[in-house]
C-alpha cells in the first residue's frame, strides 16, 4: 500500500513538473512575440516620423490607440505608445509643442496632465491613453533622444 502511494505521488509530481515546463515554453514563445510587436511597433514610428513633426506623431498614436480601443485591442493599445516612442526619435519639432506640457519631471503631476489630456481627447482615464500622453510629457522634458 505504501508503495502504491509512493508510485502515485511520484506519478503525480511528473505530470505537474511536465505541466510546469510546457507553461514556461508557452510563455516564452508569448513574451519573445510580444517583444517582436514591441520592436516593431518602435520601428513602425520611427519611419513615420522620418516624414511629420511631433504634433503628426501624436494625431497618428492616437488614431491607432482609438483603432485598438474599438477592437478591444490590448496589444495594440500597448503599441501606439511605442510607436509614438519611435515616432519622437525621428521626427522634426512642431513650435510651441510643449506649451502646456508640464515643465518638471514629477510623476504625480505629470499623471495629472496626462488624464486630463486624455479627457480632452474623449478617451476618459483609459491606462492605455495615459501612456501614450506620458510620452508627451517624456519628448516635452528631454527624456526621448532624437536620432
Amino acid at each position: 500500500m505504501a508503495q502504491t502511494k509512493t508510485i502515485v505521488l511520484g506519478c503525480i509530481a511528473i505530470v505537474i513538473l511536465i505541466g510546469v515546463i510546457v507553461a514556461c515554453v508557452i510563455g516564452g514563445i508569448f513574451m519573445l512575440s510580444l517583444n517582436a510587436h514591441a520592436d516593431e511597433a518602435e520601428k513602425q514610428g520611427m519611419e513615420f516620423g522620418k516624414g511629420t513633426d511631433q504634433s503628426g506623431c501624436q494625431t497618428e498614436a492616437f488614431r491607432r490607440l482609438r483603432a485598438a480601443l474599438r477592437n478591444h485591442d490590448l496589444l495594440k493599445r500597448r503599441e501606439a505608445q511605442l510607436f509614438l516612442y519611435g515616432c519622437f526619435q525621428t521626427c522634426g519639432p512642431t513650435p510651441g509643442f510643449c506649451a502646456a506640457a508640464p515643465p518638471k519631471d514629477e510623476f504625480i503631476p505629470n499623471r495629472r496632465w496626462a488624464q486630463e489630456q486624455c479627457q480632452k481627447e474623449g478617451l476618459g482615464n483609459d491606462d492605455a491613453c495615459v501612456s501614450v500622453v506620458m510620452e508627451v510629457s517624456d519628448v516635452c522634458l528631454g527624456k526621448t533622444k532624437h536620432k
